[in-house]
């Protein structure tokens, strides 16, 4: 399924004026060729945790970008170890 198609559907289906935050988690290459438009992109890595706590606000929903769902229990450990504690959404 092509990113685009899977945004609309997300995006269709959320409250007008929710406040979101959109975390991608994939590589800079494919964040390049395809990104949600404000969308912050941290590839997971070491200082991931880090880079959350310093570009995102905790009290605002996440929803993350993943390049595939293997990466699901090392995001949610990383986003745990920001002190991240809402489940995010994945996509």
């Amino acid at each position: 399924m092509v990113l685009s198609s899977v945004i609309r559907t997300v995006v269709q289906k959320m409250e007008p004026n929710a406040a979101m935050q959109w975390l991608d988690s994939r590589d800079p290459e494919s964040f390049a060729l395809q990104h949600i438009k404000g969308s912050i992109n941290v590839p997971l890595s070491p200082y991931f945790n880090s880079w959350v706590k310093l570009f995102f606000n905790f009290s605002i929903p996440l929803t993350v970008v993943i390049k595939d769902k293997e990466s699901v229990n090392e995001i949610n450990f990383q986003l745990h170890q920001a002190g991240y504690e809402k489940v995010p959404v994945y996509i």
